[in-house]
């Protein structure tokens, strides 16, 4: 089991948010990620436990936090729309130079 830390939930919402409000509104952005909080908190209890410690639990953190999202959203996030919704919170200046 992943142990759950805020940090990346905190750090990435905000940016993912602004994206999504584009898209779906207030309401419908409100409500899928109050579902995506949920399932992401699911996600990390199902998954092995790699370490806080390991390089690649960042990763891991922040890429259930996308399968969450499309799933909160029944699947109907597309690729495409996934992909430019990353993008977008990457694009973010403070995180373009944590690279």
């Amino acid at each position: 089991m992943m142990e759950y830390t805020s940090k990346y939930w905190n750090m990435l919402t905000p940016l993912i948010k602004k994206s999504l409000l584009k898209r779906y509104g207030k309401e419908e952005t409100a409500e899928l990620l109050r579902k995506t909080n949920q399932i992401y908190r699911d996600m990390l209890r199902r998954a092995d436990d790699i370490g806080k410690d390991n390089p690649m639990a960042s990763n891991l953190y922040e890429g259930l936090i996308f399968l969450a999202l499309w799933d909160a959203s029944d699947k109907q996030i597309y690729v495409d729309e996934l992909r430019t919704i990353s993008e977008e919170m990457m694009s973010f200046p403070l995180l373009k130079a944590m690279g």
